[in-house]
């Protein structure tokens, strides 16, 4: 156990008074003034005015919370409750990158699961952890009813994992699906040789 000294100690205390001023002091403003206060205040705004990138941000949450109306409280409840489902615009022309959790109840036209291989889909066991074989299966038929059109199941036969180059094996879950439902295709990918560049003058 550490023990602070009086130093220490005596840092502490400073910083819990300063959060305790910065509280009464910002208990009544919107919460993109108390953001904007808070940022001040500890000396944070001067960092992110150095970093064009972090300026950016900065700028985009003070507008984020410009439209929040509800109380700190409530509003960091809703935050923290959040999920990818809460944030998805299908109207959107993009690809959505997701876990198979954060599908439950989304649907599209075209669906994409890889890694379909023995050790990701299912999991494989860390050491002594178990898993539950069932709780996968019914994950793995959740993201494949995502598809309304077309699914498509991919994997590798080799993978380097933790630097090694490893053989992989098919999901068995894949192996379960009816031959007569499954399309199979082989693909093999070769390294193409580089051209050779003509170097291009300005003059001749």
């Amino acid at each position: 156990m550490n023990i602070l000294d009086d130093r220490g100690i005596t840092a502490l205390n400073t910083f819990f008074e300063q959060i305790l001023r910065l509280r009464s002091t910002s208990i009544d403003l919107a919460l993109a003034d108390r953001i904007k206060l808070l940022a001040k205040k500890t000396g944070i705004i001067k960092q992110i005015e150095t970093d064009p990138r972090s300026e950016a941000d900065f700028n985009h949450l003070i507008a984020w919370a410009e439209t929040e109306t509800g109380q700190p409280r409530e509003i960091l409840n809703k935050i923290s409750l959040q999920t990818d489902t809460d944030t998805f615009i299908p109207r959107a022309e993009k690809v959505a990158l997701m876990t198979m959790h954060a599908a439950k109840g989304l649907e599209f036209s075209v669906v994409f699961i890889a890694g379909c291989e023995n050790g990701y889909i299912p999991m494989e066991p860390i050491k002594n952890d178990l898993i539950d074989i069932d709780e996968e299966r019914r994950l793995f038929y959740v993201a494949m009813t995502r598809a309304k059109d077309m699914l498509f199941l991919t994997r590798s036969r080799n993978r380097y994992i933790h630097g090694k180059l490893q053989q992989r094996t098919v999901s068995p879950f894949i192996e379960d699906i009816e031959k007569k439902l499954r399309a199979e295709k082989k693909e093999t990918y070769k390294k193409k040789a580089a051209k050779k560049q003509k170097q291009l003058y300005l003059f001749k």
